[in-house]
């Protein structure tokens, strides 16, 4: 006798099924349990950074470039071809922090490898 669980036996066939999401968890493996509930928390620590960028005030050109962890003539390259959005207030370059939060999250590959540099003098 074969001891395969109800979905096993159902895969084989040209069946729609309901099923609730608690006897799904119970036949995934444990890792994709994992998994998803990284997805969660990843998405709940994105909404919250951008809950607290669009009520913070906006950053200068040297707060972005330090939060970036780039040069001030970076962020100037940056804005020239347009990657990171910017405005003048008073004659000095704003940033608001949740374009700086986007960037970070459209460039992870990028801005990962940039922090991994180590530059010798």
């Amino acid at each position: 006798m074969s001891t395969t669980n109800p979905l096993e036996q159902l895969a084989g066939t040209r069946s729609v099924i309901m099923i609730d999401a608690a006897t799904l968890l119970e036949y995934l493996h444990q890792d994709r349990e994992e998994t998803y509930m990284e997805g969660i928390r990843e998405g709940r620590r994105l909404a919250e950074a951008a809950a607290l960028a669009t009520t913070a005030e906006p950053l200068t050109k040297k707060q972005a470039a330090k939060a970036l962890g780039f040069s001030e003539g970076t962020i100037d390259n940056m804005r020239r071809r347009g990657e990171l959005e910017s405005y003048e207030y008073g004659g000095q370059v704003r940033i608001e922090r949740a374009e700086v939060e986007r960037w970070k999250r459209t460039h992870t590959g990028l801005y990962a490898k940039s922090k991994r540099l180590t530059y010798k003098k």
